[in-house]
């Protein structure tokens, strides 16, 4: 039977450190940056970072992470300040996040990387504007990211950049110097017994920026000055002269130990195609190595509900093995009360079929074929189905269910009626027969949240839906950080629809809650194509899943909550002037709906810029009169910079 855990932690042992350790004693300096820390800070700027920038060794990860992002964010730090968060990282991440005084915006990342969607973060930076003070990007299980790229960010939206690079400490570029080598803004590094860099307890802030880690430095150390006073906001995060010790030890033989797991990181790849088909990893880096505190797979859905029964079974046969991270961010009870949570299905879906696999120092690569041999024998114990799958599990889709009530569209229309029954505690009787049909990924903010101007409502109103709300878990939302940001626009002619979107979107996910749990279905990622009645009066729904399947719902009502739609080809077949309006404006026309979204004022800039006379006062028509059309004119009048109107 084998012996091979997922974790073996391997620190420098002190026995082999008695010189370095009563050293320590004769010199009666066990702390606040004394020599051996200094000696290894400076050996990891040389040797893990080619001379450049500086190093701060500190406690932990945590407290490093902590520090750079209040120094970081401390310029734009105000009520309701966001940092953006991946879902799919550890807990400590977003909790640095919230002590440093923000609140985490927590989003979806990219399903071959595993770590943050470039696409969603800078939808989200457009959407969130200056309310965003920080990005907080994890290297996902030691891979490395594209820091040139968060640098251009941090220049184009004004944003902070801190790296939580936990696990990275190894991880390096074809030319052998470690990620993070030289970046302009803080990386942070973890030195936990359980990693790759392994002490005890303790972690590393690397920049480029000397100045940076100068004022780090201060910060760790209570934020004193030269005169022992506090200039700073600071605390103690400083790492004992003990685990300055351990890590000068332990960097010494860190190149032979990302080699070695990395070894068994190809050794791992190599062998995927023995599982079967629908088993899938971690895309590798294009270039340099990964450190590798694990090695993780995605098992295939028809595996998922089974990875306890799995992880159980390769105990048995003497192999470790975990899923980190799952549960993620999104789905942790601090976070869904303290955080702001955006949908995130591949994270979902990545949480739902990780499996962790042991890279240990003491591995061989026989044992990479061992463990692949006790989980090609777990699955067959799991899974006695002469296809793979469990006997009794191949679940399909009915073609056909009866409700009481299906309700189409689960945007702010649809959640309102869901949100009145549950003020009025009848949510649960609703839900005993409802179908909610939305084809976004979540209830609640449908597109409110995209467009860059102000309600109607008033901030009174949207919290009126959750104040007092006879469910407790809608109630608790006047003090979430979605209720407080729009509390703070009490008063006010209406509040931005971004925000409003905030508060809809966690709105939405509270009673999708209550709405299952008292039997709803709620069809998420599903279009409707066709409603008709029966014969019988009964209504028959059509409705088609992200995969191109169709189920039809039958019900005896139907309410339809679809929201708006501003069509273009009804726009340009307006009637105007003894013509349409599409032959008038030809290609002069903006669309109220495109203006009137993030990033519509930037558009109408370029296409002004772009006029044969860009200098000359421009002259705009708003055809029309309606709400719309007055908050395009309040938009075009207090553009900023302002427009040249003349």
């Amino acid at each position: 039977m084998p012996s091979i855990p997922l974790i073996a932690p391997n620190p420098p042992r002190f026995s082999a450190l008695a010189d370095e350790l009563a050293a320590i004693e004769q010199r009666g300096i066990f702390s606040n940056g004394g020599p051996a820390v200094r000696a290894f800070e400076a050996a990891a700027v040389a040797q893990l970072f080619g001379g450049k920038g500086d190093c701060l060794a500190v406690g932990n990860a945590t407290l490093g992470l902590i520090l750079a992002l209040r120094h970081a964010a401390g310029p734009r730090l105000r009520p309701g300040a966001l940092a953006l968060v991946p879902a799919f990282t550890f807990a400590a991440t977003a909790q640095a996040v919230e002590w440093a005084g923000l609140t985490p915006l927590i989003h979806d990342v990219d399903p071959q990387t595993w770590a943050s969607d470039p696409q969603v973060e800078e939808r989200l930076l457009v959407r969130h504007g200056a309310r965003v003070a920080a990005i907080v990007p994890y290297a996902a299980f030691g891979r490395s990211l594209d820091l040139d790229r968060y640098a251009w960010l941090a220049r184009r939206y004004g944003v902070a950049v801190v790296i939580d690079a936990a696990a990275s400490l190894g991880s390096c570029d074809a030319g052998g110097q470690n990620f993070g080598a030289g970046a302009p803004f803080a990386v942070v590094y973890s030195m936990h017994a359980t990693k790759t860099f392994a002490t005890g307890e303790g972690g590393l802030i690397h920049s480029g920026n000397t100045d940076l880690i100068a004022a780090l430095r201060r910060m760790s150390n209570f934020g004193f000055g030269a005169a022992r006073a506090a200039e700073l906001p600071g605390l103690n995060a400083k790492l004992s002269e003990v685990g300055g010790v351990l890590a000068m030890a332990k960097l010494a033989e860190l190149d032979a130990v990302c080699s070695h797991r990395a070894a068994l990181a190809d050794a791992y790849h190599a062998a995927l195609d023995r599982l079967g088909p629908g088993f899938a990893a971690q895309a590798p880096m294009a270039a340099g190595r990964q450190a590798f505190q694990f090695w993780s797979l995605l098992l295939p859905a028809h595996l998922a509900a089974h990875r306890p029964a799995l992880i159980a079974a390769l105990a048995q046969r003497g192999v470790g093995a975990g899923h980190y991270f799952s549960p993620h961010l999104g789905m942790q009870p601090w976070f869904r009360d303290h955080a702001l949570i955006e949908p995130v299905p591949v994270s979902d879906d990545l949480a739902a079929r990780v499996l962790s696999l042991p890279i240990t120092d003491g591995m061989s690569l026989a044992d990479v074929d061992t463990v692949i041999e006790q989980l090609v024998a777990a699955i067959a114990a799991v899974t006695p189905g002469a296809d793979g799958r469990p006997k009794g599990d191949k679940q399909t889709m009915p073609p056909c269910a009866m409700f009481e009530t299906v309700l189409i569209g689960g945007g702010p229309a649809g959640t309102a009626m869901l949100t009145a029954a549950s003020k009025q505690n009848r949510l649960g009787v609703l839900a005993e027969g409802l179908a909610v049909v939305e084809q976004g990924p979540a209830l609640g903010r449908g597109e409110l949240g995209q467009y860059a101007i102000r309600s109607d409502s008033t901030a009174e109103t949207f919290l009126s839906a959750v104040k007092d709300n006879a469910h407790s878990e809608l109630a608790a939302l006047i003090d979430h950080p979605v209720g407080m940001t729009m509390a703070g626009h009490i008063g006010a002619l209406g509040a931005p629809l971004v925000e409003a979107g905030d508060l809809l979107a966690v709105t939405g996910d509270r009673l999708r809650d209550v709405a299952l749990a008292h039997g709803a279905s709620v069809l998420t990622g599903h279009a409707a194509l066709r409603a008709q009645r029966e014969s019988d009066g009964r209504w028959r729904t059509t409705v088609r899943d992200g995969a191109g399947q169709t189920r039809d719902l039958l019900s005896r009502h139907i309410v339809l909550a679809t929201g708006g739609y501003q069509c273009p080809q009804a726009v340009h077949a307006a009637p105007l002037a003894g013509g349409t309006l599409g032959d008038i404006a030809g290609k002069r026309l903006v669309l109220s709906d495109a203006f009137l979204r993030l990033g519509g004022m930037d558009a109408l800039r370029q296409r002004l810029a772009a006029r044969s006379n860009p200098h000359s006062a421009p002259r705009i028509a708003i055809v029309g009169g309606s709400t719309s059309a007055l908050a395009a004119a309040v938009l075009l009048l207090k553009a900023d910079p302002a427009l040249s109107l003349g």
